[in-house]
């Protein structure tokens, strides 16, 4: 007698795999790309971590955490989360931000 068993892998809410690395995003208010900031981010095994925004980061940057992705077979080691930094603009801008932008702007 044969058993035939199929497994399916559903998709993740959160996370897209690609190999032994794990990508998504995060969206950052384009205030804290501009001076830099930091967030929380949950791993996919429940780590909870600081990433840090170096000021001036680009929109769409890709951050690495390495050996948080998924682990390697035959090893200790695990592959690496990306995270891909999705821009947004907030709802409520600082008068005053918005006027030093301005002024900055016009020298």
């Amino acid at each position: 007698a044969s058993l035939i068993v199929e497994f399916r892998v559903a998709p993740h809410l959160k996370f897209d795999r690609k190999g032994v690395d794990l990508y998504c995003s995060q969206q950052v208010s384009v205030l804290d790309l501009i001076v830099g900031s930091t967030f929380e981010f949950t791993t996919i095994s429940g780590k909870t971590l600081e990433v840090r925004i170096p000021p001036k980061t680009q929109p769409h940057k890709h951050i690495k955490i390495a050996g948080e992705g998924m682990p390697i077979h035959g090893s200790n080691l695990h592959g690496d989360q990306i995270i891909l930094i999705k821009p947004f603009i907030p709802d409520i801008i600082d008068e005053e931000i918005t006027q030093s932008i301005l002024r900055s702007k016009s020298k």
